[in-house]
């Protein structure tokens, strides 16, 4: 069970790293569009 927390704290690492910064991204453009 220790094994499962440890790769869930990983995957949530991940995740936070890669998809976030990418949808901020998307919004970011998004705002910007909607501006011009």
């Amino acid at each position: 069970m220790e094994n499962l927390g440890f790769l869930l704290a990983i995957g949530c690492a991940l995740f936070v790293i890669f998809v976030v910064p990418y949808f901020d991204k998307k919004k970011s453009e998004v705002e910007y569009k909607v501006q011009v």
